[in-house]
């Protein structure tokens, strides 16, 4: 059993991520690799993570909820209803103190190393949008847009 896990929350600073980067081979084998529901359905029971952690692979397609924030001084995002698809099967780690993704189950990187994912699953350079303007039926309109581009 994986056990009970609250919702996995993870916060990326921006400032002071560049301290170690890299890309890492596995340093838990002894892992088991469980599938998205089974994680899900272990996580319902009582417990915790087992000491060498788990490997949690989230197949192509699978579509997750996702909960943006965005706070500045002059506004703040509220919560919405947005999906993110996979488009590519992802491996992530879930150790004691731990997050790693991976693309392939081999070769592994901090969730907060972004020099180490972007190697490792392949993004180049990006693009960030910001427009807007006023729709008739529900009046002024922000639309914000991330595009990731393939190394």
């Amino acid at each position: 059993m994986i056990g009970r896990l609250p919702v996995v929350s993870l916060s990326l600073s921006l400032l002071g991520l560049s301290a170690c980067s890299g890309i890492h081979a596995l340093a838990r084998p002894d892992a088991p690799v469980v599938t998205l529901e089974r994680f899900r359905a272990d996580s319902a029971a009582d417990g915790g993570l087992p000491p060498a952690g788990v490997i949690v692979r989230i197949d192509k397609g699978t579509r997750l909820a996702v909960n943006a924030s965005v706070s500045a001084p002059f506004a703040t995002l509220e919560p919405g209803d947005n999906r993110l698809r996979l488009d590519a099967d992802v491996f992530v780690l879930l150790a004691p103190g731990v997050v790693d993704l991976s693309p392939d189950g081999k070769r592994w990187a901090r969730v907060t190393d972004l020099r180490g994912l972007k190697r490792l699953f392949g993004v180049g350079k990006g693009q960030f949008m910001v427009g807007g303007g006023i729709d008739k039926a529900s009046g002024p309109l922000v639309t914000v847009a991330l595009k990731l581009l393939p190394r």
